[in-house]
């Protein structure tokens, strides 16, 4: 069952920008340490950034709280590998997710993104685990 949809389009240039301005601290505001060292260094560091920033606004508005109510950026742990990513909850997040659907023995994020030149779009699906919905949610997926 869905429990949330979350959408976002980010652009790179400002996101390039933030990081030679800010350097390290706005990274640390945006990403853990973790998703740091996996970030990628010179040319790609912006978009990958620009990736994981527009998944983890995606995310926030699937759990239905935004940057409120105690959740963070941190909460939501991207991991990207080629086309492909995964989102895993912690703190508010979890907590939040966890609040939607009581009842359920678990939940998932599936999250999928579309990198140009100059924009990111983010999708993110919140929902009970249920393979007939992953079935659904990878023929849907974006190319």
């Amino acid at each position: 069952m869905i429990l949330g949809l979350g959408v976002d389009l980010c652009c790179i240039e400002p996101i390039r920008r933030s990081i030679v301005r800010f350097g390290k601290d706005w990274l640390d505001e945006v990403f853990t340490e973790e998703e740091q060292e996996r970030l990628v260094a010179g040319d790609q560091q912006a978009p990958y950034a620009a990736i994981g920033f527009a998944l983890k606004e995606a995310c926030s508005k699937a759990i239905g709280t935004g940057f409120t109510k105690g959740v963070r950026r941190q909460d939501f742990v991207i991991s990207i590998a080629g086309g492909h990513c995964s989102v895993d909850l912690t703190g508010a997040a979890k907590h939040r997710a966890a609040q939607l659907s009581p009842s359920a023995t678990s939940y998932s994020v599936h999250a999928h993104f579309l990198l140009t030149d100059q924009w990111v779009n983010a999708l993110a699906v919140l929902a009970t685990s249920d393979d007939h919905l992953s079935h659904l949610l990878e023929h849907l997926a974006l190319p």
